[in-house]
């Protein structure tokens, strides 16, 4: 049967691929997350090379950010700011500072102009990251009247954080992942007195490929992958933060993990960097398999590479953007089962409790109730019913704080049957509510891309 013909990009996107729009990605060398999620929307318009990007050579940014998360003191002070009457105090400062210092991201903006072989005639700016996207916020109305090009600035929100610094006055829209982040940044605008942009809530972006299916014999893999009993290889995912945090707890638990069975095998994804040397010398080991990379794109492709060649049961990785690939089900490519790190700073937390209302990750009852499973040392169907059927659905489970100890509770997960238990999930149904639907399907990519093109041509 002949496949179906490509459908032809609507006018809407049609005039934003226009050679007479330049079209730029703004965000900050504050680690992966924001290149993932660049990197999977500039994916899904299918455009040859890379996209043109404004914001990434501020390298005091990437700088101050490994200090945030390798530096418990300084993380603990972060995180103290984070919350309540005092994130209400600094936000202010904060966004003041950094709309008060946008010469960098204008002398970008002119160059890419420069550059453009068509004269463009607007400019869509697409930023990743609240600092880019307040620089050129604070810069727009000056560009707009310098080089009479008008521009629409769109800020992708790349946790689901209300954090109000994620609040951006002058932004043409600001896309969330969840009604609840949507709802506290617009009240917090107006308890400010702050005009909120347009706020649009739709599905985290998550890589497409990532939805794509497995085929029946890669399916039968990963199930027998994840089975209590048997010799089949477990590959585990390892991802590495751009600002390589966790590095003291990954490289235990993936030890302890090792010496409990031989089934194990890690897939490391790190850019090769001075603060990653040793921790990849010693993954230089039997079980172990690195893709390195000295760019950030060339982890990114890597990581792409792997789940495109292999079929992976598990990952190890923060509970930061890459908790939304939880929405993808487990007979998607995608579709491993997480195994998060303890969470660092308040939208870690956040994107888990985005995860628990959505019943993708155990709540604190059902953890506590696995937690004297795993105590006792029995089996999931030891465990009441009510537990079993709720580990169907789940995606995700939060390993202990401790690399060791978190290995024993993982690995406990595979014995138990619990692991086999979540890899049963091939679909994740939103909650019975009204929103859910909205906040919880893998097509964020496409819709993104349909909501942008609309209202930047609404703009011209």
């Amino acid at each position: 049967m002949p496949s179906p013909a490509p459908q032809s990009p609507s006018p809407a996107l049609s005039s934003l691929l226009a050679e007479d729009t330049l079209l730029l990605f703004g965000y900050a060398p504050t680690g992966l997350g924001h290149i993932r999620v660049t990197d999977a929307l500039w994916r899904g318009l299918d455009l040859p090379g890379e996209p043109k990007v404004i914001g990434a050579s501020d390298k005091s940014l990437a700088a101050a950010h490994r200090l945030l998360t390798q530096r418990k003191a300084v993380q603990a002070f972060f995180e103290w700011g984070q919350v309540g009457w005092r994130q209400q105090l600094f936000t202010p400062f904060y966004r003041r500072s950094m709309r008060g210092n946008s010469t960098v991201v204008q002398a970008e903006v002119k160059e890419a102009i420069r550059k453009q072989a068509v004269p463009p005639k607007q400019i869509v700016v697409l930023a990743t990251h609240y600092d880019v996207a307040h620089r050129l916020a604070a810069a727009k109305e000056k560009l707009q009247q310098e080089t009479g090009i008008p521009i629409f600035l769109v800020v992708q929100v790349t946790d689901d954080s209300p954090q109000h610094v994620w609040l951006v006055p002058g932004a043409d829209v600001i896309f969330v992942p969840s009604f609840d982040t949507r709802d506290t940044l617009v009240a917090y605008a107006k308890q400010s007195g702050i005009t909120p942009p347009p706020f649009v809530v739709l599905p985290y972006p998550i890589p497409s490929e990532l939805s794509a299916p497995l085929t029946a014999a890669e399916r039968a893999q990963r199930t027998a992958s994840l089975a209590p009993e048997g010799e089949a290889p477990i590959r585990v995912s390892v991802p590495i933060s751009g600002a390589a945090a966790g590095l003291l707890f990954l490289g235990p638990l993936m030890d302890s993990l090792a010496g409990r069975s031989g089934r194990y095998q890690f897939d490391v994804i790190c850019r090769i960097a001075p603060y990653t040397t040793n921790f990849l010398e010693r993954r230089r080991v039997a079980g172990n398999t690195l893709h390195t990379g000295t760019r950030n794109h060339e982890v990114i492709d890597a990581y792409r590479r792997l789940y495109d060649q292999q079929v992976i049961a598990l990952e190890l990785t923060k509970p930061s953007e890459q908790a939304f690939k939880t929405m993808v089900g487990a007979a998607a490519r995608g579709g491993s089962i997480i195994l998060f790190a303890p969470p660092v700073g308040r939208q870690e937390n956040d994107n888990l409790d985005f995860l628990t209302r959505h019943r993708l990750l155990p709540d604190h009852s059902q953890t506590r109730a696995l937690h004297q499973l795993w105590v006792a040392d029995k089996a999931l169907t030891e465990a009441e019913e009510s537990l079993r059927t709720a580990a169907r659905g789940w995606r995700a489970l939060v390993l202990p704080h401790v690399g060791q100890i978190a290995a024993g509770f993982g690995h406990w997960a595979l014995r138990s049957g619990l692991l086999a238990a979540m890899d049963q999930c091939d679909n994740p149904l939103p909650r019975p509510t009204a929103h859910a639907a909205e906040e919880l399907t893998p097509d964020g990519v496409s819709r993104f891309w349909a909501e942008v093109a609309s209202r930047a041509q609404g703009a011209r």
